[in-house]
């Protein structure tokens, strides 16, 4: 069978078909199977993703090594980023392993087509990113407000160790890289706080699929209801926040948690494709109500 997948479209079919018969779940950041697999064949090829692919040629060595990263996948169950150290965000390569969370964050799609300017409506001078991770999030942010300081946090050396690689990878000058608990280690006032922390409940942390688990826990796990770090970022950027500051956090599928506790605060929603990432907005006006 193999002899005879030497096109594009026949290996994408031969490892569909073959996936098809295991219960497996796509990884994190992909919404079927079949977009994994394309994922994994171009990245072989090194193929650019517009390229029109089903009748390019492949060599037998080629064929050979996707094969072996897809059995690799399949027995170990381990999310395809993860094999290749590399996810792609929003037009961003970005390097990551398993210290740090895969790359998936609807905000990237909305500072990617700068709808995010609708928010902020004036030029953002101090930006600071919570649990910022691989780093993409700043890295986006830091294409569009190029003029802008940003700071980009996270608790663990071994997670902050990638962020750095992905800023000098894209030779990012405007981001300053902090370890801090949240707000500890922060001084400053920002014009912007953006953040997608953990949140994941414990119930559903019990259900994932064994792909997700593979993520690091501390990237996932949002405590009991899975508000633990949104409560605190909530009530504390307020005194992080300038006049007229905003903070953009990602809360999934909690909200109407979020909306049940919080009844007197109007969250702001935004839309992206993605429609189980949920995303609100709020000022730092608003944000004193939750205070009082």
């Amino acid at each position: 069978m193999i002899n005879n997948i030497n096109k594009f479209s026949n290996i994408l079919l031969y490892l569909y078909k073959k996936i098809n018969n295991i219960n497996i779940h796509c990884s994190p950041g992909f919404f079927n199977i079949k977009e994994e697999l394309i994922y994994l064949i171009k990245n072989c090829l090194n193929l650019k993703f517009k390229n029109n692919i089903n009748n390019i040629l492949i060599s037998k060595e080629n064929i050979n090594k996707i094969i072996s990263l897809f059995n690799i996948r399949i027995k170990k169950r381990i999310p395809i980023q993860y094999i290749l150290n590399k996810s792609l965000y929003y037009g961003l390569n970005i390097f990551i392993n398993k210290n740090v969370i895969i790359p998936r964050s609807s905000i990237g799609e909305f500072i990617k087509n700068k709808k995010i300017n609708k928010i902020i409506k004036k030029y953002p001078k101090k930006i600071l990113e919570l649990c910022t991770g691989s780093g993409c999030i700043s890295i986006l942010l830091s294409k569009l407000y190029k003029k802008s300081k940003i700071e980009a946090s996270d608790l663990y050396n071994k997670v902050l160790k990638i962020t750095n690689i992905n800023i000098k990878k894209y030779k990012i000058k405007n981001i300053k890289v902090i370890k801090s608990n949240l707000f500890k280690n922060i001084n400053n006032k920002y014009n912007l706080i953006i953040t997608n922390p953990p949140y994941v409940n414990l119930n559903n942390f019990k259900k994932l699929p064994k792909e997700y688990k593979y993520e690091p826990y501390n990237s996932l796990y949002g405590g009991i209801d899975g508000l633990k770090f949104i409560n605190k970022i909530l009530k504390e950027s307020y005194n992080y926040l300038e006049k007229n500051g905003i903070l953009i956090c990602e809360v999934g599928n909690n909200y109407k948690l979020l909306i049940k506790k919080y009844p007197n605060i109007k969250f702001n929603w935004i839309k992206t494709k993605n429609k189980q990432n949920k995303i609100f907005f709020i000022k730092k006006e608003k944000i004193n109500l939750i205070n009082k």
